[in-house]
């Protein structure tokens, strides 16, 4: 057996199977001299041996060597160590001949290395490591440090923490170890990531928290490990003197810094979350010394970390918790608060920078920044209390398109809360009218528009007592453009309210405020809300001319995220006024863009507008997925109005499914959520189609109950025309409930009431609006016609199953996929247009999504799944027409259990 002094490992080796792998690799790829690089208890020591061992179980003839330096003073010590670990003779030999004698034992054959703790030896580098490697051919060697070796050959491994899941499942283990096994439920976990996140995924930190179970719970350590840097402390006494203790193990890091190199690592205590070289060079002061060069030697001693910018952006730096915590203990109080004031200083400058430029071609870049830096606005604005609260609120202005973007709601309103605090504290009334008006945006964001009304009027009082003598904070937020963005966001409001004249009032009392302005924001802004003015009063023609010039303005600012909301409300026009090829392009071109920038909020207002259309246009697969991807996102960001209002009109799109259960659930979150003035005609309509669902379902009382209800929530509003002509199309529904009891009489009057309702509507709404809800309910129109003229019923289920009621047993088409999607798709069509037909090309992409072909290998491949179709039973009434294939007009289709 090979040669080997690699300890055996006590505990279980979890997560870093990446990094193990990558170091295996390196040594195939024939690098000879490998330092393994990471602050103390970062796991180096683990890693080696473990990545040794793949070694060794891949290669059987690899001897290895595993040699602690930790108690070597000196490289005669050192020496001394490596020979015995190697089992080598070196006797009285001087340096030269103790080389020899080394490269003697170690160089017989294929073999790794391991010098552990060899930090406090680099000045002696080239003699125990440089001489060894270059005087042999077939040894390797790993060398574990908190300091780079600075030799020729070296390959630097940076041994970073460990990810969230693999921390929690770390501290689960060794947990378990200490006080037997406990159960992981959502508060324990929950509790387990809090330990994850305050350890910085450090692996000894995790273990020496992990002691303390049993004593404490997980939630009581989360609690301490997040400010008590004295819980880190081994409770056994079986460990090395150096990780006795969290604070020993970095003191000895420390105890390698010279007087520059500490006064740099004290002051990056001021950060939070990462920072650049640049707010570095802003906030460190170091007395003549560089401090580019100074964290250069943190980086080279594993005490501060980089990390490549994304997509091109600057190298962000960063101190595990544990480290900054130490490193804020030796920071004196009057040197702690003059860091602190320049990190405030300087992150209020780039809070400014950086919203700015949100509105800029740039703001994908600056987004990912605000990222970044999020936790050092948070730290700022926690600290600008007691240094200068007026700074704090400036921070609050990078949090606030970041919020708008991404939420989640529940966060922002903190923040929004922290900044009102300082901007009362402040005194300055600009500060105040601008954090109320953030928080009314995100009001009006989450559909809370009474809220939203109340403070975006406290915050246009308060930029009206500031107006006639701006402070110099308020100037440096641009208050003045702010002041006429709110009057815009006013607008909005109000409109949503149908207070149209006091919306029109505000447009252009802020139009008067920035007509002498050069830049186009906030004018655009402006622009957009009397468009959205005129669309909620079904001016189609007024409000598309105020959106494309709203979207020139806003292309010239480069402000590429509003671009987006613009496109949204363009596809919006262009889906009411049943233009639908032109909706979805301008609604694809905001996805892109949602997309490109992560603005969640806009990304799930562009899926939620596609959807409808895809449903319109009677693609449901379309629809049901682009509904569940905005639900999700709405789910996530917080947005509980807009998620119930999404919920509520997948539910329509279950009534075209035929599937009356899940459409009447939806339907009721849909209504629950629509509630308030500005809401109710969204309920109005959601009641409607649950009328239609009850009448489908044959619930006669269910029917009766919601239509009535229906009619009380509309008004008269031109805008709500569109949605009265849902609830007249119910008594079709009707129609075909009382047609199928057998009352064909009365089934005839209620066909013929609802189609004198339906055709009223038509000639009193606005012409445009007839387009969308002639598709989307014609189909609910045409039961009673159909049922005059029966042509059989086709029940179908979940499952894949068919049957032809009359004609055929069931039909299990579960097991056979492309005829089965091209089935669902002609039903699709046939539920939203009986008289429609489907091409082929269209039942191609629907029986085989995703996939290319030929226009005659579709063309067979189709009409191989309809024969199979038609030789299983369903030849009466599958048509084929000149374009495509189509369900008999007449056909009854049912959804229920067979």
């Amino acid at each position: 057996m090979p040669f080997r002094t690699l300890p055996e490992a006590l505990t279980s080796f979890l997560g870093r199977a990446d990094e193990k792998d990558r170091l295996v690799e390196l040594h195939r790829s024939g690098a000879r001299l490998v330092s393994l690089l990471g602050p103390g208890g970062i796991g180096k020591t683990r890693l080696a041996r473990v990545a040794a061992e793949a070694l060794e179980r891949q290669e059987p003839a690899l001897r290895t060597w595993f040699c602690d330096l930790s108690a070597a003073a000196d490289d005669d010590s050192a020496f001394a160590l490596i020979a015995a670990a190697c089992d080598a003779e070196l006797g009285e030999l001087g340096a030269d001949q103790r080389t020899d004698g080394l490269v003697g034992a170690l160089d017989e054959g294929p073999g790794v290395l391991i010098l552990d703790n060899f930090e406090h030896l680099a000045p002696h580098a080239e003699t125990l490591v440089g001489q060894l490697v270059a005087r042999t051919e077939q040894l390797s060697v790993w060398v574990t440090s908190r300091t780079a070796l600075g030799l020729p050959g070296e390959r630097r491994f940076a041994v970073n923490a460990l990810s969230l899941d693999d921390a929690v499942s770390l501290f689960v283990d060794r947990a378990t170890l200490v006080a037997g096994e406990f159960d992981v439920d959502d508060a324990t976990h929950e509790a387990c990531l809090r330990i994850a996140q305050a350890t910085g995924g450090v692996p000894l930190a995790i273990e020496l928290c992990a002691g303390r179970a049993g004593l404490l719970s997980p939630a009581q350590i989360a609690d301490r490990a997040e400010a008590d840097l004295d819980l880190y402390k081994d409770q056994h006494g079986d460990r090395p003197e150096r990780h006795q203790s969290l604070r020993a193990c970095i003191q000895a890091s420390v105890d390698l810094l010279s007087d520059v190199e500490r006064r740099a690592f004290a002051q990056c205590s001021a950060f939070r979350g990462g920072f650049t070289v640049e707010s570095a060079e802003a906030v460190l002061h170091l007395d003549g010394a560089t401090v580019l060069d100074a964290l250069s030697q943190l980086r080279f001693r594993s005490l501060v970390q980089s990390q490549a910018g994304a997509d091109g952006g600057p190298a962000r730096l960063y101190m595990l918790p544990a480290l900054s915590a130490y490193a804020d203990e030796l920071l004196s109080d009057d040197d702690r608060k003059s860091v602190r004031a320049r990190h405030l200083a300087h992150f209020a400058e780039v809070a400014l920078a950086l919203e700015a430029a949100t509105r800029t071609a740039d703001g994908s870049a600056a987004f990912r920044r605000l990222v970044d830096e999020r936790e050092n606005f948070d730290r700022a604005m926690a600290e600008a209390s007691d240094v200068d609260p007026g700074a704090g609120v400036l921070c609050g202005a990078a949090l606030h398109p970041l919020a708008m973007a991404r939420g989640p709601f529940d966060v922002a309103f903190r923040y929004y809360q922290l900044a009102l605090d300082l901007a009362q504290q402040s005194g300055d009334d600009a500060l105040v009218g601008a954090v109320t008006f953030w928080r009314g945006e995100a009001r009006r964001a989450t559909h809370d528009f009474s809220g939203a009304r109340e403070d975006l009027d406290l915050a246009v009082a308060a930029f009206e007592r500031a107006q006639s003598d701006w402070s110099p904070a308020a100037e440096r937020l641009g208050a003045r453009r702010m002041f006429a963005a709110c009057l815009a966001e006013r607008a909005r409001v109000l409109t949503e309210l149908e207070r149209h004249d006091d919306a029109v009032a505000d447009v252009e009392r802020g139009l008067a405020l920035v007509k002498d302005s050069p830049e186009p924001y906030p004018r655009y802004l402006l622009v957009k809300e009397r468009g959205f003015s005129f669309l909620h009063r079904a001016r189609f023609d007024e409000a598309r001319a105020a959106y494309d010039e709203a979207l020139e303005l806003c292309k010239a600012q480069g402000d590429l995220r509003r671009t987006g909301i613009i496109l949204i409300h363009l596809g919006l026009i262009q889906h009411w006024t049943g233009q639908f090829d032109e909706a979805e392009e301008a609604l694809q071109g905001a996805l892109e863009i949602a997309q490109t920038m992560r603005d969640y909020l806009t990304e799930t207002y562009t899926g939620w507008n596609l959807a409808l259309v895809a449903h319109v246009r009677g693609r449901f697969t379309d629809a049901e997925r682009l509904f569940a991807r905005s639900l999700e996102i709405a789910e996530r960001t917080n947005k509980r109005v807009a998620a119930q209002r999404l919920i509520g009109d997948r539910g329509v799109l279950h009534i075209s499914l035929g599937r009356y259960d899940e459409a009447k659930a939806d339907l009721e979150v849909g209504i629950a959520g629509s509630t308030g003035a500005a809401n109710q005609r969204y309920a109005g309509v959601f009641r409607a189609f649950r009328a239609i669902a009850g009448a489908m379902a044959g619930d006669d009382d269910d029917y009766a109950q919601h239509f009535a209800k229906a009619r009380a929530d509309f008004d008269e509003s031109p805008i709500d025309a569109f949605y009265v002509g849902a609830a007249h199309v119910v008594r079709a529904a009707r129609a075909r409930q009382v047609m199928l009891g057998g009352d064909v009489p009365q089934a005839e009057q209620e066909r013929d009431a609802a189609r004198a309702d339906f055709d009223a509507w038509l000639d009193e709404a606005p012409g445009a609006l007839s387009h969308v809800l002639r598709a989307l309910l014609t189909r609910f129109a045409r039961h009673a016609e159909q049922m005059a003229t029966p042509g059989g019923v086709l029940a179908h289920d979940d499952e894949g199953h068919y049957r032809l009621e009359g004609v055929t047993e069931v039909i299990d088409l579960s097991t056979s996929q492309a005829p089965r999607r091209v089935l669902d798709a002609l039903i699709g069509s046939h539920l939203l247009d009986a008289e429609a037909r489907v091409s082929v090309e269209d039942l191609f992409e629907q029986g085989w999504p995703g996939e290319r072909a030929v226009d005659h290998a579709a063309k067979n491949r189709v009409q191989v799944a309809v024969s199979a179709l038609r030789r299983a039973g369903l030849k009466p009434v599958i048509d084929s027409t000149r374009v495509g294939y189509r369900l008999t007009p007449a056909l009854i289709v049912e959804r229920r259990p067979l």
